[in-house]
């Protein structure tokens, strides 16, 4: 039973000879490399952008959160202490 392989294909095609030099070859893998970095990051930056609104986000009602806790608060009514300063005492 022969072994399975592809078929040949003609030998006139741009790929084959890129592919057929090491300069070529070298284009070619930097191309797609370059490629495969553009759609990465494309998705890394869109995530970081998101991160970062959710962030701002949690900051922004953590924020508001301490302001309506701090309204909420009963003024303390209770009357201040006298002022102990050695010079109020020498007047």
């Amino acid at each position: 039973m022969p072994d399975a392989v592809e078929p040949r294909r003609a030998g006139s095609g741009a790929e084959d000879y890129l592919l057929g030099t090491a300069g070529g070859e070298v284009v070619v893998h930097a191309g797609l490399a370059v490629t495969i970095g553009a759609i990465v990051g494309a998705y890394v930056g869109q995530w970081a952008l998101f991160v970062i609104a959710v962030l701002g986000a949690a900051v922004w009602i953590t924020g508001d959160i301490v302001v309506h806790v701090s309204r909420q608060r009963s003024p303390d009514v209770s009357p201040a202490t006298p002022v102990r300063h050695p010079v109020g005492r020498a007047a």
